[in-house]
């Protein structure tokens, strides 16, 4: 799914982008290289003793509004983050600094289908469905289980879902 996140900053004019998540995504990385899109790595962690996902939460949106602070024009034409709950919190400071996806910046986000992160329009994003793929690898266990039949491939992939924000 990088490469289409890559393909559609690509045509929707993209210059700059920030991947802002907990650790590099060398896909993405790749994707963008490819692009010919500058992508700048951010990491936002949240403090170690803290409870997830609140923490996250409130981790990026510390950073975000620190930046913002700087003024808007700080930000690049892309923003990716690939967790979904720096996502939330990002998207607060943007919100409380009035700055809207897609009008001033681009957004896409990493998403469990069905499970947020929300914003006023439905967000670009790469999704993965936790549950169903849980659920199908579950399926190929039991059934080897069962029979003791060679266990059948379950592939576990991403999808990229074009939303209003990029």
């Amino acid at each position: 799914a990088s490469v289409e996140v890559a393909a559609r900053a690509r045509a929707s004019g993209v210059q700059s982008a920030w991947q802002v998540g907990f650790e590099p995504q060398p896909d993405l990385i790749r994707a963008f290289a490819a692009a010919k899109i500058p992508l700048k790595e951010i990491l936002v962690k949240p403090a170690k003793d803290a409870l997830q996902p609140e923490a996250t939460v409130f981790a990026a949106q510390a950073y975000f509004e620190k930046l913002l602070a700087k003024g808007a024009s700080a930000l690049p034409d892309l923003l990716y983050f690939s967790d979904d709950y720096v996502c939330q919190g990002a998207l607060l400071a943007l919100a409380r600094h009035g700055i809207e996806a897609p009008r001033d910046v681009k957004v896409a986000t990493w998403s469990n289908r069905g499970n947020g992160p929300y914003y006023f329009k439905p967000l670009a994003r790469v999704e993965l469905a936790p549950q169903e793929d849980g659920r199908r690898l579950a399926e190929n266990l039991l059934n080897w289980l069962s029979t003791h039949a060679r266990l059948g491939g379950v592939l576990i992939a991403t999808t990229y879902a074009q939303g209003e924000t990029s």
